[in-house]
């Protein structure tokens, strides 16, 4: 998931619709500064780091966060059964 806003969190669900979540099986996160960039002389300006604003809800299929401004998110998702 992406959020583009530059200011303004981005709320968001994901609703796997009859499929289980049993739990957020990994997530990490691309935030920083805006003009922030890897190059050759600064190869770790921009890394990766672990997303821990997951919230299972207790139907169990859907899954909720906030984003931060001007950030990325790849999330993989454990399902039941």
């Amino acid at each position: 998931a992406v959020n583009r806003s530059l200011e303004q969190p981005l709320p968001l669900t994901v609703d796997c619709a009859g499929v289980a979540i049993a739990s957020v099986a990994d997530a990490e996160i691309l935030h920083g500064e805006l003009e922030a960039e890897n190059t050759f002389a600064q190869p770790e300006a921009v890394l990766p780091a672990d997303f821990d604003g997951w919230q299972v809800a207790t139907d169990g299929e859907t899954v909720h966060a906030e984003l931060p401004p001007h950030s990325l998110v790849a999330t993989t998702f454990a399902l039941r059964g």
